[in-house]
């Protein structure tokens, strides 16, 4: 099939008409700007080959432009030298219509239209050939060139395609060249049958058997014969062993039951009974003179120390008695001692400071007379009475000490007025001496007493006032140390003690006022009731072994009885089971169902012989697969491995299963395709799909080949390369190339194809 014409309208990036006219064989580029449409002509050639006139949904929203409008989508295509127009309407008023090109007679509509387009490029005899697969493996949309050139790989999801259209487009080709391999359809036909013999009998994993299945039934025949032939086995068994257990119960009955056996454990236990309440007796007269004697010997002790106590007791009331009354009497003498220093103010320090105000007068009166003038008056007979000093008439001699100035008068003869330099000085030094004057006065008037002495004397007196008071304290507090009321409290308490103790009962045998001697003789009597009745009765350890003779006596008893019970419930259940055991024969179908079991084995065994054997046939076809995989390759790797060596020098291209790319080889070094370069991995791609495009066309479903901006990873001298392989593949009818590096692929010789305004109502296009 060859392209020679495509127009849209109303599509995507194209909301006007527009189209692609002659598409020439071999060649064709059409190169132009991002956005120019490159990619939505792409897509219009998928819409028109694969995709319904009907449809819908998504799919519908995605071929419509962003104005609006019905896609409209037209191709002219050759095929064995007949041209055909397909034109598809999609939306609204959806149709489809083939017909010849040539003469515009149209041969089908809508689905018939649809289907005729398949069988007309895929072929008759090619029927089973999906027309998406063999399109799918050559037509290379923008940036699935980058991705692997792995068939039904879809680079959006990273991972396979579920249908698997593309590898059976290829495989279908490339086995019309390989003869006898594993592709063909007697191979299959033996392998599924194996498959399906093995699937019926095991799962997939070949790890169990499959549920339902031939050998899971066969199994569960076996598991069931095998648990029948178990259960009958064992109620054989358990017959056998319920008639030895019964004969063994009638021994072991007949042992316990032995004639007397009760009687005589039922008299020794009387006798021990007998012994044992006589022992308990005697025990108890023991421990009465036992007890007895320990309350006389307490009650000695309490006397004894009572009396002690109370001895004491006197000793001390008597004491603390006489402290109390000397503690009084220096009480009341402490009260007048203490009157007595109250009365006398004349404290150390009182006294202490007249000594420092008389020191200070004598200190000042040095200083007064240091700054004063002595003057000298004398009076004469006449002048007696007429002399005034200061305003005082004197009427003998004076000496007198003038600190800051004096006046004399002289009867209105004259006023004689005396002045010193320092009189500031010296009237303060007065003031000071008057005022210490007074406060020695005041002082000495507060004690009621005149000079210095009768104060000292006075205080000396206090002192010892308050020394024989400090005395009288210490002998209180060795009396009392912690107070007379203390005293007098623990004098009551010691009272009340006596009063107590003079009027307490006793639990003693013995009246209270029984003496020490008759109390100790009273013990003595106990001492030797206690002997006594302590050599009548068993000790500890003898009568300890008494009772315990008696408890196993009466357990033995009881366990002889628990037994015959016990063996006797026993037998009556067994004899019960062995009479209704096995109603319904299973102890004597033994054999019958051990013939079963055998049966049910050997059909198991034949089952797991032939699941051994497919497994077997599996693993052969396997081996036989993987054997003539290279073959299935071959095509594919004779087509690439010149293309290859054009751009890598020596190199070879692996492949795994799916026609997967795996590893490249050149110089010798093996590398994962996944870890090459995105150059190297793109020019790979397209080398692939430029050998798949040969395969077909030798195959006889020559296709063109349609690249959507392919290479952009190429740098200048691998582009170079690339593009002179795609001009020399000769093989390929047809290429179509869509790029926007219009400069770099100038070099790829063949027909330069332009977009042009269409008029669909015409159907010719016009140059635009």
């Amino acid at each position: 099939m060859k392209l020679r014409a495509l127009r849209v309208a109303a599509f995507r990036r194209f909301a006007a008409p527009v189209a692609i006219d002659g598409i020439r064989d071999g060649v064709n580029v059409l190169a132009g700007p991002n956005e120019m449409g490159k990619s939505t002509l792409f897509h219009a050639l998928e819409a028109a080959f694969l995709m319904r006139f009907k449809a819908g949904g998504a799919a519908l929203d995605h071929m419509r432009p962003h104005v609006g409008g019905e896609p409209l989508v037209e191709v002219d295509f050759e095929r064995d030298g007949r041209v055909w127009r397909l034109r598809k309407q999609f939306g609204r008023g959806a149709n489809a219509i083939l017909s010849d090109a040539t003469t515009g007679r149209i041969e089908a509509r809508n689905g018939d239209a649809e289907d005729r387009l398949v069988s007309i490029v895929r072929g008759h005899r090619d029927a089973a050939v999906d027309l998406g697969g063999m399109l799918g493996l050559v037509w290379v949309r923008q940036q699935r060139s980058f991705s692997r050139p792995d068939p039904d790989f879809d680079p959006k999801t990273d991972k396979q395609k579920s249908r698997g259209i593309e590898y059976t487009a290829l495989i279908d080709a490339v086995t019309a060249e390989v003869d006898a391999t594993v592709s063909g359809e007697l191979f299959e036909a033996v392998r599924r049958r194996t498959t399906d013999a093995l699937g019926a009998l095991v799962t997939t994993e070949r790890s169990a058997a499959r549920k339902g299945g031939p050998l899971d039934k066969a199994q569960s025949a076996l598991a069931d014969a095998s648990a029948k032939l178990a259960d009958a086995q064992r109620a054989a068994a358990a017959a056998h062993d319920r008639g030895d257990a019964i004969v063994k119960l009638d021994v072991d009955l007949a042992l316990c039951n032995a004639p007397g056996a009760a009687a005589l454990a039922a008299a020794t236990i009387s006798k021990l009974d007998a012994e044992i309440a006589n022992a308990v007796s005697a025990r108890g007269r023991r421990d009465l003179a036992m007890e007895k004697l320990r309350a006389l010997e307490r009650e000695a002790l309490w006397a004894e120390k009572s009396a002690r106590e109370a001895a004491e007791r006197a000793i001390e009331l008597e004491r603390l008695g006489a402290a109390l009354s000397q503690a009084e009497i220096i009480e009341q003498e402490l009260k007048t001692l203490a009157e007595k220093a109250n009365a006398n103010p004349a404290t150390v320090a009182v006294v202490q400071s007249i000594v420092d105000l008389q020191n200070d007068l004598t200190v000042l009166g040095a200083q007064i007379a240091a700054q004063s003038a002595l003057v000298d008056i004398d009076v004469t007979e006449a002048g007696r009475g007429r002399v005034r000093v200061d305003g005082t008439p004197i009427s003998e001699n004076r000496s007198l000490s003038v600190a800051d100035q004096l006046t004399i008068d002289l009867d209105g003869l004259a006023a004689v007025r005396i002045r010193l330099p320092n009189a500031s000085k010296a009237a303060a030094l007065k003031r000071e001496y008057d005022s210490k004057s007074r406060q020695l006065a005041d002082r000495l008037a507060a004690l009621d007493v005149s000079t210095l002495d009768e104060a000292r004397g006075k205080s000396a007196a206090r002192t010892a006032t308050l020394s024989a008071l400090e005395a009288c304290r210490l002998q209180q507090a060795a009396l009392a140390p912690q107070g007379i009321a203390r005293l007098a409290d623990r004098i009551a308490a010691l009272q009340a003690e006596q009063t107590a103790a003079a009027d307490g009962s006793t639990t003693s045998p013995l009246p209270a006022a029984t003496s020490l001697a008759a109390r100790r003789n009273a013990i003595i009597e106990a001492q030797a009731a206690l002997t006594s009745a302590a050599t009548a009765a068993l000790d500890d350890a003898a009568y300890r072994a008494l009772v315990v003779v008696r408890q196993t006596a009466a357990e033995t008893e009881a366990r002889r009885a628990e037994r015959v019970a016990d063996l006797t419930v026993r037998r009556a259940r067994l004899s019960g089971e062995q009479s209704g055991a096995d109603e319904d024969g299973r102890a004597a179908s033994v054999d019958a169902v051990a013939g079963v079991v055998t049966r049910a084995g050997a059909e198991v065994a034949r089952l797991s012989n032939e699941v051994a054997a497919l497994q077997l046939l599996e693993m052969t076809l396997r081996d036989v697969e993987a054997a003539s995989r290279d073959a299935v390759f071959a095509p594919i790797v004779r087509r690439l491995t010149p293309h290859l060596e054009r751009i890598f020098g020596a190199a070879d291209l692996a492949f795994k299963d799916q026609f997967a790319v795996d590893q490249l080889t050149r110089n010798g070094v093996r590398e994962a395709v996944a870890t090459l370069s995105d150059g190297t991995r793109e020019q790979l791609s397209v080398l692939v799909r430029l050998s798949f495009a040969e395969v077909l066309a030798e195959r006889g479903h020559a296709l063109p080949l349609v690249l959507d901006d392919p290479l952009v990873f190429s740098d200048d001298e691998r582009l170079s390369q690339m593009l002179d392989v795609l001009a020399n593949a000769s093989a390929v009818g047809q290429m179509l190339v869509l790029t926007c590096r219009e400069s770099a692929f100038r070099a790829l010789a063949g027909e330069r194809l332009r977009i042009q305004a269409w008029q669909p109502e015409v159907g010719q296009p016009t140059i635009s």
